[in-house]
C-alpha cells in the first residue's frame, strides 16, 4: 500500500507518467478503483467503543486513505488537460464522490470540488454538461455544507459553472437541495465565499423551473443585497458576477 501512495506521486511528477495514463483507458480506469478502497470506518469506529483498537486495522485503514486521497490528486491533476474531459466523465460514475464528499477530509473534499470545476467547462456541449450535473448535484450538496471555506469556494464555482449550462442541469442542482448550503455560504464572514455563493445563487436564478425555489429562501434578497453592497465596496468597479458590470 505504502508503494502505492509513493507510485501515485511519481505518476503527479512526472509528464511522461502522466501522459501514458491518459493514453491506456485501463491504467486511468485502475486510478478511479483507487479511490473507492473501502477504509474500514466502521469497523474502526466499533473498535473505538469497545476499547480494542487494532494497530494493524488502524494502519491498514489509514494507509487506504492516503491511496483514495493521492488518487484523487492525480486525477485532479490528470482532469486538467481539457481535451480528455469526456474520458473523465465517462468513468466519473465509478468514482464514489458522494461519500468522498462527505467524510474524505478537507483536501480531498477539495479536489472533488476542484474536479467538478474543471468537468464543467463552458465548451463541456449540452449533453455531456447533462450527464454531469446529475453526476456532481448530490456530491456539490455536500461539499458546499462542508466546514472548510476553501471547499466551499471551490464547490459554489463548481455549482456556478454547472448552471451556466442547461436548463435541465439547473434543475437537478435545486432538486438535489444544493440551495440552502449556498444561503448559508452567505453568512460567512470571508468575503470571496459570499462572493463565490452570490454567483452560484445567481446563475441557478435563471432556472425557468425551478425560480420559485429562490422566493421560498426567505433571506436570500437580504444576503445578496449585503453581499453585493460589499463587493462594491471593496472594489469600487464592482464583481460583474454581482454588479453586472
Amino acid at each position: 500500500m505504502i508503494h502505492g501512495v509513493q507510485a501515485l506521486r511519481q505518476v503527479r511528477e512526472s509528464e511522461e507518467h502522466r501522459a501514458r495514463m491518459l493514453q491506456e483507458p485501463s491504467l486511468l480506469q485502475a486510478l478511479v478503483s483507487l479511490t473507492a478502497l473501502d477504509a474500514d470506518t466502521d469497523a474502526l469506529e466499533e473498535a473505538e467503543t469497545v476499547e480494542w483498537r487494532s494497530a494493524e486495522l488502524v494502519r491498514e485503514s489509514e494507509l487506504k486513505a492516503e491511496v483514495k486521497k493521492h488518487a484523487m490528486l492525480t486525477i485532479l491533476q490528470l482532469s486538467t488537460t481539457s481535451s480528455h474531459a469526456q474520458l473523465f466523465l465517462q468513468l466519473l460514475p465509478a468514482m464514489p464522490l458522494v461519500r468522498l464528499a462527505g467524510i474524505g477530509g478537507a483536501e480531498l473534499q477539495y479536489a472533488c470540488a476542484r474536479l467538478l470545476f474543471l468537468l464543467a467547462r463552458p465548451a463541456s456541449g449540452c449533453a455531456r454538461s447533462t450527464q454531469l450535473a446529475e453526476a456532481a448535484a448530490q456530491p456539490l450538496v455536500k461539499l458546499c455544507a462542508v466546514a472548510h471555506i476553501k471547499v466551499q469556494y471551490a464547490a459554489a464555482q463548481a455549482v456556478e459553472r454547472l448552471a451556466q449550462h442547461t436548463e435541465h442541469g439547473r434543475h437537478v442542482l435545486f432538486d438535489a437541495g444544493v440551495l440552502p448550503p449556498l444561503v448559508a455560504m452567505l453568512g460567512s464572514i470571508e468575503g470571496f465565499t459570499q462572493q463565490s455563493a452570490a454567483c452560484a445563487i445567481r446563475q441557478l436564478s435563471m432556472s425557468s423551473t425551478r425560480r420559485y425555489m429562490l422566493r421560498g429562501a426567505g433571506t436570500v434578497a437580504r444576503h445578496l443585497e449585503h453581499v453585493c453592497e460589499r463587493a462594491r465596496a471593496a472594489a469600487p468597479r464592482g464583481n460583474r458576477c454581482l454588479t453586472g458590470r
